[in-house]
């Protein structure tokens, strides 16, 4: 891992940190609100991602496989983060739990057939990222079709 690249990281862990200070701070403004519970939920996702651009600053996690280097906490993250992301936003639109479980499923798995991609060979990584395509057109049908029919008038 490069200088420049760590730098990057210990950037990324510093801005995840401030944003969960920040959702911290609004957490204590909401006391006695039904909303705080909800912002509590969210404030996994910084907190979460910042613990692990701390560890890939670190560079803990990153290991090479069939001679590509697969940084294992970025997709570690993001299979957390990003389904809680989508999940969220069905909630927002008023999805119903089994889409909302849906996108989420669809979200994870498309990141992990991805990192397999990423560290398989020959056909077996195109056959991997077609997977993995095939849940991001997933994701997106939920994201541009369900979810905006679930948006109530």
């Amino acid at each position: 891992m490069t200088g420049a690249v760590t730098a990057a990281y210990w950037i990324a862990a510093v801005g995840f940190l401030v944003g969960l200070g920040i959702t911290a701070a609004l957490y204590a403004k909401l006391n006695g609100s039904e909303h705080r519970g909800r912002l509590a939920a969210l404030a996994v996702i910084p907190g979460f991602a910042g613990l692990a651009y701390v560890g890939m600053a670190l560079g803990v996690g990153t290991v090479t496989v069939n001679g590509n280097e697969l940084v294992g906490l970025r997709y570690v993250d993001w299979i957390v983060t990003t389904p809680l992301l989508v999940g969220f936003i069905g909630y927002v639109a008023g999805a119903s739990r089994r889409a909302i479980a849906g996108v989420m499923v669809a979200d994870a798995l498309m990141i992990a057939f991805g990192a397999g991609a990423v560290v398989a060979g020959g056909t077996l990584r195109w056959v991997l990222f077609g997977v993995s395509a095939l849940f991001h057109v997933t994701l997106f049908a939920y994201l541009y079709v369900i979810f905006p029919r679930s948006v109530p008038d």
